[in-house]
């Protein structure tokens, strides 16, 4: 074997060798990844507030949630490229839809442009799921709402709040049915009675 051919093999022996011990020293640095279950339902017994912030709608409404205080709150997080937010998002129009004074659903969107939330609300086959007043709201989130203040990074993700704003049920995925959805809004209302 000529000279060069096995310089060459030694180079590329020594190149593999320090890509595969470089990976496992940069492996063992960094902290385990924990995934979330794909779909749960939690409650959240802490009595923990909602939050404060304030979003614009789709009518350019600036709202804020205490704007809703005294109704419960569908609030959803999803977005138009989000096939299990997509299948969903009947089943939440409706829950809201089925007690207008009482209930509202408010959906922020984390899509990158308002055409495209628009776009698919659009195209909601029920008129009567497009926005409407206060019952239902869309909105982008341009502040990053669902990540830096409710920590959500996979859509997605409902929570129940209560007629006094406070965080009562989470649905994490769209693996639940449109009678765990019911029963989950009617104890929340129950217990305000």
């Amino acid at each position: 074997m000529k000279p060069a051919i096995i310089i060459n093999i030694f180079i590329l022996v020594c190149v593999v060798a320090l890509g595969y011990f470089a990976t496992l020293y940069f492996d063992r640095q960094s902290p385990p990844v924990q995934t979330a279950p794909k779909s749960v339902s939690e409650t959240l017994d802490n009595g923990q507030t909602v939050p404060a912030f304030s979003f614009t709608d789709t009518n350019g409404q600036t709202r804020t949630i205490q704007n809703f205080t005294g109704k419960t709150i569908i609030l959803n997080f999803w977005a138009s490229w989000c096939a299990p937010c997509i299948k969903e998002m009947p089943s939440l129009i409706k829950a809201a839809q089925a007690d207008p004074d009482n209930i509202v659903f408010i959906g922020l969107s984390s899509d990158l442009e308002e055409e495209t939330m628009l776009r698919f609300i659009n195209k909601l086959a029920d008129s009567q799921t497009k926005p409407s007043g206060n019952t239902i709201v869309f909105a982008l989130d341009t502040e990053n709402i669902t990540q830096n203040l409710f920590q959500t990074f996979r859509l997605p993700e409902t929570i129940l709040i209560d007629q006094n704003q406070i965080m009562r049920t989470k649905f994490i995925g769209a693996d639940w049915t449109d009678e765990e959805l019911a029963a989950a809004i009617k104890n929340i209302q129950d217990t305000q009675q």
